[in-house]
């Protein structure tokens, strides 16, 4: 398609209308008269046959120079598409991290079990502020029962070998002492048991928690993002958290790093922090209530907001990594340039 429309756009510029063969009997439209030498009075034979050979001198020339542009931007159209194509087939054969739910029954903390190797953060939810008075006692528990874990699991013998094999995410609720991942396929079953309330709020929460998604991943980096609420100023605001997992290739190790950006593409500005998480980080998250009341006063509905960032080393976000943080597509399409800049900019290499 690109090839035809150059095609097109040259071949306009070259139209016979601009030039005259020996045998066109074509007007010439600077001078709106005929121009073959032999249709012109005897008089002027001669200056019309000198302007036939200036004409078509031009008109050689100019088609030399075209078809030397025309050669050059399809050479480079070959070479881009050449090396779009590489780079794909190159993507393609990358042992890309897998990204999955946690089946029920998986343990979720340390010592791991199952293949995982890394707890990457288990994040215990807990109401801090806002309208918690207005709560009733059944959700009061139930919005703290469940708690988000993501898992990892490293493939390789040797630190610069490692790779991140696959990520995992999911709900996890304490079972005799053990966090474990509950699931709603289970979560009626032993030894979970929940009844009818507590499986409608994780059904909710597992709707959420499948909104998170693989923004980019190349073998050793993985990028995470998550939509969630944040309290600022008294309201809600919509966020996506994203998280950066990259691997080490001096120790093997995995180490997290994360910040926020308003979800609303119109009033999004880059972060002046990020925060790196510690290894194995398990946290208490502090929750704003908000009340829906009915005619101002009758509490009807509940929505829950992030207080702040789970806890970690905050740096200021280098001006190198300003216009990725918020350009989340960018992010997705060029996963090995924005690792190579990442790494580059937090000295990760």
């Amino acid at each position: 398609m690109y090839i035809r429309s150059i095609y097109d756009a040259i071949r306009a510029y070259i139209s016979p209308q601009y030039f005259i063969g020996p045998s066109s009997g074509r007007l010439d439209p600077y001078q709106g008269r005929s121009t073959h030498p032999g249709s012109i009075e005897s008089g002027g034979r001669f200056r019309a046959a000198r302007r036939w050979r200036i004409l078509r001198t031009g008109a050689n020339n100019r088609r030399s120079t075209v078809t030397s542009l025309v050669v050059f931007a399809l050479l480079s159209l070959a070479y881009e598409h050449s090396k779009a194509k590489a780079e794909a087939e190159q993507e393609g054969k990358e042992a890309r991290p897998r990204f999955v739910s946690l089946q029920g029954g998986t343990r979720a903390v340390l010592p791991l079990e199952g293949g995982w190797s890394d707890l990457i953060i288990s994040s215990i939810p807990r109401l801090e502020s806002g309208d918690l008075g207005t709560l009733p006692a059944m959700a009061s528990s139930t919005a703290t029962l469940f708690h988000t874990v993501f898992l990892a699991e490293l493939s390789g013998k040797l630190p610069s070998e490692r790779i991140i094999k696959r990520i995992g995410l999911g709900l996890a609720m304490p079972v005799k002492g053990v966090d474990t991942v509950v699931t709603p396929s289970v979560a009626n079953e032993p030894p979970f048991s929940l009844g009818f309330i507590e499986r409608q709020v994780l059904l909710r929460a597992q709707k959420e928690l499948e909104k998170v998604n693989r923004l980019a991943s190349t073998p050793t980096m993985v990028v995470l993002a998550a939509p969630s609420s944040f309290h600022m100023d008294s309201f809600h605001e919509q966020v996506t958290l994203v998280y950066v997992l990259t691997l080490s290739p001096k120790t093997g190790q995995i180490a997290t790093d994360l910040w926020s950006v308003l979800s609303d593409n119109a009033r999004r500005i880059p972060p002046a922090t990020y925060t790196q998480l510690p290894r194995s980080l398990v946290c208490s998250c502090g929750l704003d209530v908000k009340a829906e009341r009915l005619f101002g006063s009758v509490p009807m509905n509940w929505s829950f907001a992030m207080n702040g960032l789970p806890p970690g080393r905050v740096t200021e976000l280098p001006a190198t990594l300003r216009p990725w943080s918020t350009d989340l597509r960018r992010i997705s399409a060029k996963p090995h340039d924005f690792e190579r800049i990442f790494r580059q900019s937090l000295g990760r290499e």
